[in-house]
């Protein structure tokens, strides 16, 4: 079991909010439209920003396990929210593409496409709370 710390304090401007993981700092925001002052990504971005990290950090973790060469790694994602009224919305839908090159068959890309699943935390947390579509290119 591991356990995660995170410290985050509001900035006087806009919706800035500054975290700090460790000896890690970064910023969140909203955009101008929502008020905020875009000094970085809103939480949404966050959210699927580290969807795209833990499968890419999977995807290496399992390739190199299996010694495996995965080259020209890419995740790609496209978040929705919906509105549920009174101010209140949440994230919808996550469409996923997963690419890389390697020497593998199309049966075995495929079930190592399904390891990387697996083995994915953030994936495995979302899963079932969000609308997950998930393809490998």
């Amino acid at each position: 079991m591991s356990k995660y710390l995170i410290n985050s304090k509001m900035r006087p401007a806009g919706y800035q909010v500054m975290n700090h993981a460790g000896d890690h700092q970064f910023m969140a925001d909203e955009p101008v439209i929502a008020k905020g002052t875009d000094a970085g990504p809103n939480p949404v971005q966050y959210l699927i920003a580290a969807l795209n990290s833990c499968l890419a950090i999977s995807a290496r973790a399992v390739a190199n396990n299996r010694q495996l060469d995965l080259r020209n790694l890419k995740v790609s994602s496209t978040g929705e929210t919906v509105s549920l009224g009174k101010g209140r919305s949440k994230v919808s839908r996550i469409d996923t593409t997963l690419s890389f090159d390697c020497d593998l068959t199309a049966a075995e890309k495929q079930k190592l496409f399904e390891r990387i699943l697996q083995v994915c935390t953030v994936h495995e947390s979302l899963e079932g709370g969000i609308e997950m579509n998930i393809h490998l290119a």
